[in-house]
């Protein structure tokens, strides 16, 4: 399985931050990623299965420099079976329909170049519970932060 965390980066100012403090950059397999958590879409990926905005890049506009993750769930793992980035620009509510498969704007990507010489290609497994128990531990962050 796959091992996701963050690190805190306090220079880095999100969109989906409210709090606009730092941001929470995405470690996978222990190594550090050119993206940041989106904290209401990774929480929401915790929840339910569904396309989802995990990954953004270090600007105030949504999707920046991201990719959406087609997640589902399992009874014991949560997995990220495709990505998709946009290939053009599209209308932002609601962005998440607006990049479905078979969508006009929907790219799907092989791969997802994450650090200066890393890529990573779906599928990705996850343990459930792990992937819950971080999800809660970075909204409760922002949440303290507001």
């Amino acid at each position: 399985m796959n091992d996701l965390s963050y690190r805190i980066n306090k220079e880095a100012i999100l969109w989906s931050n409210p709090a606009k403090q730092a941001g929470f950059e995405v470690v996978l397999d222990g190594i550090p990623t050119n993206y940041f958590f989106n904290i209401k879409e990774f929480k929401k990926s915790s929840e339910k299965d569904g396309h989802y905005l995990i990954f953004e890049g270090p600007c105030d506009t949504m999707g920046c420099c991201g990719a959406f993750a087609q997640v589902f769930h399992e009874e014991d793992k949560i997995i990220w079976k495709r990505f998709y980035v946009e290939s053009e620009e599209g209308d932002d509510d609601p962005l998440r329909q607006s990049l479905m498969p078979g969508s006009d704007s929907a790219h799907e990507i092989s791969e997802l170049h994450i650090a200066p010489d890393r890529r990573i290609r779906p599928p990705l497994e996850f343990n459930k519970i792990q992937y819950q128990k971080l999800a809660f531990e970075l909204e409760k962050i922002v949440e303290d932060q507001v």
